[in-house]
């Protein structure tokens, strides 16, 4: 798919919020800002985090940064997303790089298991946003 196919999807707030595993909430409080309400599961440690969502660093249809914070009973997180995408044939390549902090009980479960859950999120995010801009071609 086009490059600029999958570019509106990671730009629209309503592909944002059903592409993040366990995110229930997602309003735009600024712009580029939206507050959020996420629930998660690690391991044994259940719970929702309250936090914020910034897209910063845009280059358009090539790149920018997704800046996170957030918090609840599980414990903080902090962390950025830097996305870019490069046209392929066929098609688009998107990579990333992810940094994230953790604190409190859901930093208890670092190494193995918060690695895997981390990267399964990641998956599941990027698969969506493929499938999203593949249903937004095929309807058009």
């Amino acid at each position: 798919m086009s490059r600029s196919a999958v570019w509106a999807r990671l730009q629209d707030p309503d592909s944002l919020c059903a592409a993040i595993p366990g995110c229930v909430e997602f309003k735009q409080v600024a712009p580029d800002s939206y507050d959020l309400k996420v629930e998660v599961k690690i391991g044994p440690i259940r719970g929702t985090f309250d936090g914020n969502v910034r897209l910063a660093d845009r280059q358009p249809e090539r790149a920018y940064t997704l800046y996170a914070e957030g918090g609840g009973r599980p414990g903080r997180v902090n962390g950025n997303v830097a996305i870019s995408l490069d046209e392929a044939m066929p098609g688009t390549d998107l990579t990333y790089s992810a940094d994230l902090t953790l604190r409190g009980p859901v930093s208890r479960f670092a190494g193995r298991l918060l690695t895997t859950t981390a990267r399964g999120m990641a998956r599941q995010f990027f698969e969506a946003i493929e499938a999203q801009a593949q249903s937004a071609i095929e309807t058009t």
